[in-house]
Formats: C-alpha cells, sequence, structure tokens
C-alpha cells in the first residue's frame, strides 16, 4: 500500500490511499488537480508560513479591506515558479528542507522552486479575531497535533506575539483554491501577506477534492 500526496499535519481531508496493482499507477495520481478550503490570518508570519512556526507580528500594516483581498487572490490565477517552503519535505542534498531549517543550516542550500499552475481562486468570507479568538483558536488547533513539530515553542511565541502586538483585532480571510499538483497553499497564504502590504500565516487547509475524488458533504 501507499498513498498519492501528503498532507501538512494541520491540514485535513482527500488523501488517496492505493493498494495492489494501483500502487504502480501512483504518478497517475498524483498527477491529479485539487480542490482547497484555505483559512488565513492576517497580521502574523511564521517561519513555516503556518501556526505551527515561530510566530512574528507583521512588520507592516497593509490592508486588509475586501477589494485589496479580491484584487490579491485574483493575481494568483496562472502558471508561475513557486519556491517552495523551508518547512517542506522536498529533497536537498539528500534531506528534506524541514531538516536543513531545523539545524540552522537552510542558508547552505539553493531553495528549489517547481512550476504550479491555480486554474481559479474565489473568495469565500472574512471574518474578524480579537486577539482572545486568535490565540484560543491556534491553541486549539496546535493541541490537535502529535509528534515534534515543536507545539510548545510554537505556542509561547504566539502567546509573545499577541501580547507584544499593538493591534485588538485580525482579519481571518477563507478562500478556495483549484490548482495543479504540488502546489503549496502555505505558500499562497505567504504571497498573499505580501500582495497585501502585509503578512500573512495558514490557520488552516481542507483538500475538498483530488481528481474526482470529492468530500461529500453530509
Amino acid at each position: 500500500m501507499t498513498y498519492a500526496g501528503r498532507l501538512d499535519p494541520l491540514a485535513e481531508g482527500v488523501l488517496i490511499v492505493l493498494a495492489g496493482d494501483e500502487v504502480k499507477r501512483k504518478d497517475d495520481y498524483l498527477c491529479l488537480r485539487k480542490r482547497y478550503q484555505v483559512s488565513a490570518i492576517i497580521g502574523f508570519s511564521s517561519d513555516t508560513y503556518d501556526i505551527l512556526g515561530l510566530v512574528e507580528n507583521a512588520k507592516a500594516e497593509g490592508s486588509a479591506q475586501l477589494p485589496s483581498i479580491l484584487g490579491a487572490l485574483q493575481s494568483f490565477v496562472g502558471t508561475f515558479e513557486q519556491t517552495y517552503p523551508i518547512f517542506s519535505s522536498k529533497t536537498v542534498g539528500g534531506k528534506p528542507l524541514f531538516q536543513w531549517a531545523r539545524e540552522g543550516r537552510i542558508t547552505e542550500v539553493v531553495i528549489p522552486s517547481r512550476q504550479v499552475s491555480i486554474y481559479s481562486i474565489a473568495f469565500m468570507r472574512s471574518e474578524v479575531w480579537t486577539k482572545e479568538d486568535v490565540l484560543n483558536n491556534v491553541t486549539q488547533k496546535i493541541a490537535m497535533v502529535s509528534g515534534d513539530f515543536r507545539q510548545e515553542e510554537a505556542l509561547e511565541s504566539w502567546c509573545s506575539a499577541i501580547l507584544t502586538s499593538d493591534r485588538d483585532s485580525f482579519s481571518v480571510v477563507h478562500f478556495s483554491v483549484e490548482c495543479s499538483s504540488g502546489t503549496y497553499m502555505r505558500g499562497i497564504v505567504h504571497d498573499l501577506g505580501r500582495a497585501l502590504g502585509t503578512s500573512a500565516l495558514t490557520f488552516g487547509i481542507k483538500r475538498t477534492s483530488v481528481g474526482n475524488y470529492v468530500i461529500v458533504e453530509e
């Protein structure tokens, strides 16, 4: 048995598991288009591009107004080179990038990129979270993760970022994406923050389909 396509530690949704002769067709399954629903918190950045990283406040105010968000999202439609997040499983020099990053040696390697395509991207909704909302939601999410993902360090950095922030509220943006295989949603969110003139990181990812394999909503 094997699986086709990884999911981030905090991601959920469709994961294709292959058995028997279908294992030989793994590459065919890996090439299928994917759809995601993504949630992004505007105003923070982290080294993993999501809430499991070491978090910092945004260095610039930027704009989280709806017209700016809509324009920024649409700018991603098309084919472009996407740089791999440094906390990813892409192998460089015989070991994954995240291992280089964890060892503090990421500057010793060249971060690779790959061509990806965004076929469609659509704004779903936005909401405003207070500092307490952010910390409560992040704490609950981090508690769901097991394994060595620096959970304690991440939570400590969140507490520090919230306490030192001069903002009282933060925008959370929800959007859907249809894309080619290998597209990192964390990378899209990171670049969304830049497009808005500030920072952003991923709060949640739900893969809703891989090819014709779709989550059936009850």
